[in-house]
């Protein structure tokens, strides 16, 4: 590894192909989730998002269902890497450190990681039990890994996660097969 480059991965749509899986997961706890709606929400902290509104019966919802034990299902089912993803980390992780910070829970990254032969390539995992916020993940890995902002670049696939990063000046590289898209991950 190189000094203290470290590359900040978000899992959920650059690494794992679970759109879909998240999608199902939302509408089975809501029949009013749209695809488009949903993707929305990722322009900010999905933690934040408030798509409960008042003007839609939500008798037949179901929002007390577990979401982790429904995405499991739904992700064991659909999800899986992206193309060259493998190869890609292997090759980043000689000579960067490499630490996740998602939105998602350490249960399903590390199995998904160890599935696919990536576990050991990673320094850490910053997951929702964290924190929700990833700006305050990524403040989290500064002190503990002794890095500044210069030191890192933030690998991710949702607005959200551009303007979170932005709030400890780290610079993002936006992938397009993820949660966003182009257009708006060029708005972030």
């Amino acid at each position: 590894m190189t000094d203290n480059h470290t590359v900040l991965f978000d899992f959920d749509g650059v690494i794992a192909d679970s759109f879909r899986a998240a999608l199902n997961t939302a509408k089975a706890r809501c029949k009013h989730r749209t695809e488009e709606g949903y993707r929305k929400a990722f322009e900010g902290n999905i933690y934040s998002d408030t798509f409960e509104r008042p003007d839609h019966d939500h008798t037949d919802c179901n929002h007390e269902n577990d979401w982790w034990n429904t995405f499991a299902s739904f992700f064991a089912q659909s999800g899986g890497i992206f193309p060259q993803m493998d190869e890609i980390v292997k090759k980043l992780a000689v000579d960067y450190r490499l630490v996740i910070v998602s939105s998602s829970t350490s249960t399903i990254i590390e199995s998904f990681l160890k599935d696919h032969d990536l576990l050991e390539c990673f320094d850490g995992i910053y997951d929702m039990t964290v924190h929700q916020s990833k700006s305050e993940k990524i403040g989290m890995i500064f002190e503990k890994y002794g890095v500044t902002s210069a030191d890192c670049v933030m690998i991710t696939d949702s607005k959200g996660d551009i303007l979170e990063a932005r709030e400890k000046d780290v610079q993002c590289i936006a992938v397009t097969w993820g949660f966003n898209s182009y257009d708006v991950l060029l708005s972030g």
